[in-house]
Order: C-alpha cells, then structure tokens, then sequence
C-alpha cells in the first residue's frame, strides 16, 4: 500500500517508513510495487540526543496516525521518555474487554463496521455514516491533545466536556453541527454501556442547541436560474492549488430525477430501469434494505411531466443505472453531484445557500400541496409528524394560496440534451 504523508504533518515527526526498504520514505509515495508501509512517528529523545524514539502505526490513515503520533509524545513527556514505563498502554493487541477510552474507540470503530461481532448484531452502516462518526471521535481526541489530556479510562469528567465543548465552539459550528457531535459521542458511549465498560454516559450531561426545523425548498424561478448557469464553461473554480471543473454532462438529468422521485442522492444513482413499470415507479428504500437485508419499497405514480422526463433519457437494460449507467462507483457520483449542485448554486448569485437535498423537501412539499396529509402515503413516513416536521417547507404551505407552481416550468427543460 502506497502512502503519502501531507504537507500539514511534515516536520511533525510524523513519516512514512517503508518496511521493505526498511528507511524512511523522502520522496513519496514510494514507487517500488509490493514494498508494505506503514506510519511511523520518530521522536527527539533528550536523554540520547538522537530522534531514536520510534513508533509505528499499522492499518491506520495519516489522521489516526497523527493523533496516536500526538498522543504518544505526551506519553513520552509524562514519561521522561522511558519507552519501557508506557509500552503497555500501546499494545496492538486489544483485549476482549477495554481497559481505557483508546482502547475502547479502536473497540468501537470496529463495532460500527461490524468487525467481531455476533450475526444479531450487524449493523450495515454506510461508509458515509461510519466516516463521519470517526471524524466525530477524531476532533474528541484533538481537542483533549491540544490542552494536554491524557483519559486513562472511561471516565470524563466535567472539564472533559468542557474542553470538547470549547473546541466545537472555535470552530464556529452551526448548532446542527455540534448536537451532531454530542449525539455522536453519547452514542459510542451508550454502546460502552451495552458492553459493560463503564456505567454512566458523561454525554447525557450536555444539552443539546436549539434548532429550527424549516427546511428549504427550491422555487421555480431558482430553478430557472440554476439550470441557465449549468455548462461547461461555468464549471470552472480554483480549489487551493489546483484549477477544478465541476460539470458533469448527466448533473441536469440528476437534479430533475432527484425532484420527480423525491430520492437521496442513494436513490438517484441506484434507481435502475427495472424500477420504471408503465404507470409508476416502483422506488426501493435502499437505506432501510441495507439495514435490514429486505426489499421495502414504495410507489410514485408517473405523472405526465414525469413521462416526458423519462423519454429523453437514453433507456438501457433493466439493470443498467437510470444515470450515468457506465460508471461503476456510485460513491463517486454521489460526491460529485454534491460538489457540482454547490459549486453552480453559489455561481447563480442566490442570497440563499441551499444543498443538493433540498429537491427532496421541494417534491414532499408539492405533494403535500396537492394532496394534503394523503401525501403520506405516497411516502415512506408512516409518522405525519415526521412528514411536517422534516421534509416540508413551511414558508410554501403558507403561500400556496399564492399560485405558486412548483413545477410549472419543468417541461420546457424536458428536451434531449
């Protein structure tokens, strides 16, 4: 495995070590095929005079690497630099119960990509979704590394949560954004819980921030506008250093298939041409059916502008993908779409920022228009609570007495491109 080792974490004492050429990699990644690598921290050791305090990291990313790298030389420190006095508390080898909250996080991370663990217990999270609770858990530990913390168990005490507070609020979080790290944290320690590693959740002792649930919807004239902005040439902006486009030819198609069917981006780019019968699209809940491992599905009636949608795409087999068909990697498509809906949104001059998901909201809201709470079940919310609560846009409700057509310009956008 090749790896490369950031500017940011260069002159940290952080390298790449190759264990085949057994030297520290200069020039990477290296280029010798087969040679393994691993992270490796070298630490200035003033009892030597020589940088012979060496640590590897295997299996881990340059992040990982660089808080154990962080959290080592704080155990070097506290140690006077007696690498014999702090090898245990580095043992690769977990046991089957943790004894500290390092060992309980690698224990945890495991858990949550259902590595050793029992058949009743499988989860099939996202790879999404297990990336951003490790994104949670990693700025936990920053923010105690960077105040020179060391948790030698599982117990966090009210400066702990202090410390983390604080950081979460330098960084200028929304109030989304931080009760989503409180909630991710409360939710590893619940599984601490479970697992009978400790008794009390220190988590539950913060309060979560005020948000308001008024999502946004995308108006017609915004979609006007946003469409008008979508080429080529428009695709063009400089991100750091490097010069980006981020057109993408089947971005248009994406983005009406996302407001006909009120998909996830999951949705968008799974939905197959098996899934268009003559009268309705028959829509699979992919992310209850990865859960769960069943076929839940529900309807959507294809309405006449629906139709017309569908005929200018080019139609493949039953299992070909409605868009983009040839690309393998949906991840990748899905990634793309985000970063393309952003980049041309913020081109279009709109005082308001919306995301690629708003075109969920705007269908569930039209529908609710058209139907009332009959909407529900069209929708796999069984709870109308849920329904208003997340995926309307109240300030629509309240004008649709107005004449507002949501969709009443799409089937001039409905010609082959």
């Amino acid at each position: 495995m090749r790896l490369t080792l950031p500017a940011k974490y260069k002159r940290t004492g952080l390298h790449v070590w190759c264990n085949t050429c057994k030297k520290v990699v200069t020039k990477s990644p290296c280029r010798r095929v087969g040679h393994s690598m691993v992270y490796q921290s070298r630490v200035w050791n003033p009892n030597t005079k020589q940088a012979d305090l060496i640590k590897s990291w295997s299996n881990l990313d340059v992040e990982d690497a660089y808080l154990h790298h962080q959290e080592w030389k704080q155990l070097l420190v506290e140690n006077e630099y007696d690498i014999s006095a702090i090898q245990a508390n580095y043992n690769e080898e977990i046991g089957e119960s943790p004894q500290n909250l390092d060992q309980g996080i690698a224990w945890y991370l495991d858990y949550l990509k259902d590595l050793n663990v029992e058949e009743f217990e499988k989860k099939n999270l996202s790879e999404d979704y297990i990336l951003e609770q490790k994104r949670f858990i990693n700025r936990f530990r920053e923010a105690l590394i960077q105040k020179g913390v060391k948790i030698k168990s599982f117990q966090l005490n009210k400066r702990h949560l202090g410390i983390f507070h604080n950081y979460l609020e330098n960084k200028g979080y929304a109030n989304k954004t931080y009760n989503k790290h409180i909630v991710g944290l409360r939710t590893m320690y619940n599984a601490f819980i479970t697992e009978g590693f400790t008794e009390s959740n220190p988590f539950n002792r913060i309060t979560q921030k005020y948000t308001v649930n008024n999502p946004d919807i995308v108006y017609e004239e915004e979609l006007e506008q946003l469409f008008k902005v979508i080429s080529y040439d428009n695709g063009w902006a400089q991100v750091g250093k490097t010069r980006r486009n981020f057109y993408r030819p089947w971005l248009r198609n994406a983005i009406l298939l996302a407001l006909y069917t009120g998909e996830r981006r999951d949705g968008v780019f799974l939905l197959k041409w098996q899934h268009i019968e003559e009268n309705y699209i028959k829509v699979p809940n992919f992310k209850v059916n990865r859960k769960q491992k069943i076929e839940d599905h529900h309807y959507l009636p294809i309405t006449e502008d629906v139709a017309s949608f569908l005929l200018t795409l080019e139609r493949g087999g039953d299992d070909d993908y409605i868009i983009e068909p040839c690309h393998a990697n949906r991840q990748t498509l899905k990634d793309q779409c985000s970063k393309a809906f952003s980049h041309f949104w913020s081109i279009a001059g709109f005082n308001t920022r919306k995301e690629f998901k708003a075109l969920r909201k705007t269908l569930e809201t039209r529908l609710w228009d058209m139907l009332g709470d009959k909407s529900k079940a069209l929708k796999r919310h069984k709870n109308l609570s849920t329904t208003i609560d997340f995926y309307l846009g109240q300030k629509q409700i309240m004008e649709q007495l107005q004449g507002q057509k949501l969709f009443g310009f799409l089937s001039e956008l409905n010609t082959k491109t």
